[in-house]
């Protein structure tokens, strides 16, 4: 299994400290969920649309109100994923 780069995390904490914690805060659900590597948030495998790589949700929006998602996608083929916009959405690989 490959390990989360320590550079990867640093971007991660520091992209996350500019979101408003007001914006991550929902009131329904406080409680913490820890989503062990190889395991996925919902439970249920996902598959990239046109990759064949296998995707695990970390941090729902439904969770942050929107403000956040973060997936892990394992046994990506070398080269990352084919060439691809987001027009609303910050993305950040590690």
């Amino acid at each position: 299994m490959h390990e989360f780069d320590r550079r990867s995390m640093l971007k991660l904490v520091a992209a996350l400290s500019l979101a408003p914690h007001s914006a991550l805060a929902d009131e329904k659900d406080s409680k913490v969920h820890l989503v062990e590597a190889g395991t996925d948030r919902t439970g249920q495998p996902h598959k990239a649309a046109r990759a064949n790589t296998h995707l695990d949700f970390k941090v729902l929006t439904r969770e942050t109100n929107g403000a956040l998602f973060i997936m892990e996608n394992r046994n990506m083929v070398r080269g990352g994923p084919s060439r691809h916009v987001h027009y609303e959405q910050e993305e950040c690989c590690g």
